[in-house]
């Protein structure tokens, strides 16, 4: 087996990968469906840490399923179970988040995500804001 074919059997990103896909998150979190959920799982994670440390599984999916904005599609509790456990091993896998049992953690990578997340959405509104140059 070649060395491009074993890296295609592995369900590991490298560390290079995941860097990558954290930067293009933080920079544009609505690109897509997929990029919104691991966003909005890790910022809901850092929300809920501010009042419990670590965060509880049962009371991220809660939150997750408001800040999400898809009450309406996973009513069912399987439904919402698999789609925090999907969005929660996409933010663990890119090393943003941890778990320990039903225990959620940040990692330092998720640390540092967030404040870039919050750097860009200020840049964002701050350019938003600034007056079109004249031509």
């Amino acid at each position: 087996m070649s060395l491009g074919e074993e890296s295609l059997t592995r369900d590991e990103l490298s560390e290079g990968q995941a860097m990558l896909l954290r930067e293009h998150i933080a920079k544009d979190p609505f690109s897509s469906p997929i990029v919104f959920g691991i966003y909005t799982i890790v910022e809901s994670t850092f929300f809920l840490a501010r009042n419990n440390y670590p965060v509880d599984f049962d009371e991220l999916k809660m939150f997750f399923l408001k800040t999400s904005g898809k009450k309406h599609e996973w009513q069912a509790p399987k439904s919402l179970s698999t789609a925090t456990y999907t969005y929660l091993n996409y933010a663990v896998k890119l090393g943003l988040l941890g778990k320990i049992g039903k225990q959620i953690v940040i990692t330092p990578a998720g640390f540092r995500f967030i404040l870039m997340l919050q750097l860009y959405k200020s840049i964002e509104m701050v350019e938003s804001l600034a007056p079109e140059p004249n031509r």
